[in-house]
């Protein structure tokens, strides 16, 4: 991707109070990429939520990183020694939605410092790392979700929901299904 639209992608971004959470979003479901963009938030209410903050305040040791360009992003580390943006998740389960927002991060911290970076995907309770390179066909996916998430925003009320395996554990589920928030795995 060259300058320009990295350019063009952050600028919009910013205008348009993208960021990137919504990139995990879209691809986990585009229903809940419209609510959380329309600040109908159910997080608080879900354990699992609540596990990850835990985990990205504890597994390096506080070592997260402030709001950034903006609001748009808020990646759990920044390191710009080794240029590199990390996301901590709790396990691989929904990996290419985690890359999907690290994709975002690494646009966003190429544009402002000029330099190329790289993203790390960690996995602290399986001690395992995974490298997120920006290269041809990872760009072309990052600017297919960006279509995405501007045209899902921009609807008047949320796209149909759709039953997917995430539900069960999604804190969305009491707005879209009417399953309670109990604090137990179904």
């Amino acid at each position: 991707m060259n300058h320009e639209l990295f350019a063009i992608l952050c600028s919009e971004a910013e205008h348009r109070h993208i960021h990137g959470l919504l990139f995990q979003h879209i691809v986990l479901c585009p229903t809940r990429a419209w609510l959380h963009y329309h600040r109908v938030d159910c997080y608080h209410l879900n354990r699992h939520m609540k596990m990850g903050l835990w985990l990205h305040e504890t597994a390096y040791g506080g070592e997260s990183a402030e709001p950034y360009f903006g609001a748009g992003i808020a990646p759990d580390m920044l390191d710009f020694v080794k240029r590199e943006v990390s996301e901590v998740k709790k396990s691989k389960s929904h990996e290419a939605a985690a890359i999907s927002q690290l994709r975002f991060y690494v646009a966003v911290m190429q544009e402002v410092t000029g330099e190329p970076w790289v993203g790390m995907l960690r996995y602290p309770s399986a001690k395992r790392t995974k490298r997120v390179v920006l290269d041809g066909p990872a760009q072309l996916e990052l600017l297919e979700a960006f279509a995405q998430i501007k045209a899902v925003i921009e609807l008047p009320v949320p796209p149909a929901k759709v039953e997917k395996k995430i539900c069960a554990n999604c804190s969305y589920r009491i707005l879209c299904w009417g399953l309670g928030t109990e604090d137990e795995d179904y």
